[in-house]
């Protein structure tokens, strides 16, 4: 077989899975990386690297492979860094019929070297392989969260070939450093959809029904305006004198949590913002909001947030966040979008200002810090809550200092005043940074949800995937946070057991929130 036939096979088996990929393959000159091949005793093609330096063992390179993998837990994903031959690749795949992995080879030029070389058109053809070739940390922070899902992979690895490893072990270093990075984002992001995927999806089936009876209208306000995000931070407190005295000049979107310390000011906010999922979010709503107020809640927030918006005739605004069931409903129409996806309030709320058409856009109460000493503005739901446990010997303090030092914090002092950090506080405000919008919002997003005829469609679907040993897909990516919660609780054992059985679940609470049969 000449190298244009190994070639153009193995561009072929990679066009299906990842055309972009394939198309830059294509017009990338090679790096010459590996530079040809040799042939080893049990007669297997291994290339070699510059220097006649083979990638693989020349005496065994299937055994060699076996016994790199034999230290790793079978049901492990698998980051393979450096390709050789790919024979670790296939006997991962050989190994685990179910198992999905990465392989990454630094640098398009460096990929086509070995595609030029050496057939391994099979494994660029599973779905179960996912190839990348730009290893930058901002692409692995891209890539990996969307290929290794803990819920459904279980442990997650970092195998390096050997012989790679000797040779370009600078390159290495950054790899790992981004792998590592990028772990962090999913590990938190798996403790929150173990602690939150059942009542999330339980979430979105009753505030899907809702939509489907009502649904609020796209807000209509003077664009010309300040609009003016109110958090619940302790700095809220500075700005409540001028936007009271100036309430003509602003829009005001309230996150719930600021609701309180605005009414007590005897401020009505033109529009509250909620994503919390839990019961206690409703506290936030002590004063319902009036017939003025637009009311935004995700469809994966406290329902009871919708009803008491609905009682008080407020405009009620179902939207899709970012949890993958919502943005899969979405598609069926009648649900405006809106970013979640940092977990904080305050980038949903800038996200609807941008969405509904405002260009200047102020922060009051935006701390993402324990700003003087103080987790919270006063006027909170949770100054009434402490205030009704506090005694003499337990003051109110005490509750507001547990909460701030519940995880570890980094201590600042400016202007002789003490404020106070934390991981997740600082990641909050790295998104808030980083926010980018992502589009508008049009009144024709704004419609009854159709959802008899998505519910029973959703249900057929969800049924299909109990008898499809590797279900992928929008329909099962919808189910992944409540995978993850199942997994937490039953471990990753036996096969597709905890996929079929979330399914199962997941057919279960639709049936027990909802009437479609």
């Amino acid at each position: 077989m000449d190298d244009n036939t190994i070639f153009s096979r193995n561009i072929g088996a990679l066009r299906k899975r990842n055309p972009e990929l394939a198309g830059i393959l294509v017009t990338v000159p090679s790096s010459h990386r590996y530079c040809g091949v040799r042939i080893s005793r049990t007669g297997d093609s291994v290339p070699v690297y510059e220097g006649d330096i083979a990638a693989n063992s020349l005496y065994d390179p299937r055994k060699e492979s076996a016994r790199l993998l034999d230290a790793l837990a079978p049901d492990s994903f698998v980051f393979f860094c450096g390709a050789g031959g790919c024979f670790q690749v296939a006997e991962y795949l050989s190994r685990n019929p179910l198992g999905e992995c990465i392989l990454a080879e630094p640098g398009a030029g460096h990929l086509r070297s070995l595609l030029e070389l050496l057939d391994i058109s099979e494994i660029l053809g599973s779905r179960r392989v996912t190839v990348i070739v730009d290893c930058s940390p901002a692409s692995i922070a891209g890539i990996l969260p969307r290929a290794y899902l803990p819920a459904l992979h279980g442990d997650f690895r970092l195998q390096v070939l050997r012989s790679w490893e000797n040779r370009f072990g600078d390159e290495l270093a950054g790899i790992q450093a981004a792998v590592l990075e990028a772990l962090e984002s999913v590990s938190a992001d798996y403790s929150v959809q173990a602690h939150f995927g059942r009542i999330w999806f339980r979430n979105c089936i009753c505030n899907l029904q809702t939509a489907g009876n009502s649904q609020g209208f796209l807000p209509r306000f003077d664009l010309k305006k300040t609009a003016v995000i109110t958090a619940a931070g302790p700095g809220l407190e500075d700005s409540l004198d001028e936007l009271r005295k100036n309430r003509d000049r602003f829009v005001i979107l309230c996150v719930d949590t600021a609701w309180g310390p605005l009414h007590d000011s005897g401020i009505i906010p033109d529009l509250l913002v909620s994503i919390d999922a839990q019961a206690v979010s409703a506290n936030h709503f002590m004063h319902p909001p009036g017939s003025g107020t637009s009311v935004v809640l995700d469809l994966c927030g406290n329902p009871e947030i919708a009803r008491q918006a609905i009682r008080s005739r407020a405009n009620l605004i179902l939207a899709a966040g970012g949890h993958p069931f919502a943005r899969y409903a979405s598609a069926s129409g009648g649900l405006p979008v809106m970013d979640t996806g940092s977990g904080t309030f305050t980038v949903s709320a800038l996200d609807i200002a941008r969405s509904i058409g405002f260009t200047e856009i102020r922060m009051a109460g935006a701390d993402f810090s324990y700003r003087n000493g103080k987790p919270y503005a006063r006027g909170t739901y949770l100054e009434d809550l402490y205030g009704k446990v506090a005694s003499r010997i337990a003051p109110r303090e005490t509750a507001y200092t547990a909460l701030m030092f519940r995880t570890p914090v980094r201590r600042t002092v400016q202007d002789s005043r003490i404020s106070y950090s934390t991981e997740v506080l600082e990641r909050y405000a790295r998104s808030f940074r980083e926010y980018r919008q992502q589009g508008f919002w049009k009144p024709g997003q704004f419609a009854r949800f159709p959802f008899d005829e998505f519910m029973q469609r959703y249900r057929s679907d969800l049924s299909c995937l109990l008898d499809d040993p590797c279900p992928e897909g929008p329909v099962f990516t919808s189910i992944l946070p409540l995978l993850a919660w199942y997994s937490a609780r039953n471990g990753h054992a036996e096969s597709q057991k905890p996929v079929r059985n979330t399914i199962q679940l997941a057919l279960d609470l639709i049936a027990g929130y909802t009437s479609v049969s």
